[in-house]
């Protein structure tokens, strides 16, 4: 795990040595999203709500932006299961890298995006051993894996610092076999960005 710490330095060390030496635009986020389950992990965990900080970096002669997030996912369960009084929870912690391109960089930003990095997951939930389907245990533990998001969406200027932005995900955090499926949604949501020195 030390090595993605690692890589996420090294982005923003080149992202800040980047704006040294060309125009750029220094961009602080912080989003809300609604996630919506795809898969058979709706079956147990229908919905989810995130928070995410993020750091951007927009290069303002070829429209890319460096980005580097760090969030906060709760899912909550499906009211069609049953965890019969069991105290499940699932959570993950996101550390993602990537960036956007802007197809303009005016008053209106419509972007496309692409992250990447990992997810720290805490959680205890029912899950059904495929050597025996109707016997159900509870697994917990925290453990780190894979992540991607892919997306779209417009940030708007509302003054010359702030903008409101839109945007919707594709998201997949990938799991073992054995937990029985991966974690894949669909997530939409809203933000607040300031753009720093202006």
């Amino acid at each position: 795990m030390k090595k993605f710490y690692y890589i996420i330095v090294l982005i923003m060390i080149y992202s800040l040595s980047f704006a040294q030496t060309s125009k750029t635009e220094s961009v602080v986020s912080i989003r809300g999203t609604a996630i919506k389950s795809i898969g058979e992990i709706k079956e147990i965990w229908e919905t989810g709500s995130a928070l995410y900080l993020s750091y951007e970096n927009i290069s303002t002669t070829n429209q890319f932006s460096y980005m580097f997030q760090v969030g906060y996912i709760n899912f909550k369960e499906n009211p069609n299961y049953n965890f019969e009084g069991n105290d499940a929870y699932f959570n993950i912690i996101p550390l993602q890298v990537g960036g956007r391109y802007y197809i303009t960089l005016q008053t209106i930003r419509p972007f496309l995006l692409a992250m990447t990095g990992i997810n720290v997951f805490s959680s205890k939930y029912p899950l059904k051993p495929a050597t025996d389907p109707e016997k159900e245990d509870m697994y917990s533990g925290t453990f780190v894996k894979f992540n991607f998001q892919v997306g779209l969406g417009v940030a708007v200027k509302l003054f010359s610092n702030l903008q409101l932005e839109v945007l919707a995900n594709y998201n997949s955090h990938v799991l073992d076999a054995s937990t029985h499926y991966n974690v894949t949604g669909l997530e939409i949501g809203a933000g607040l960005n300031w753009t720093l020195g202006n």
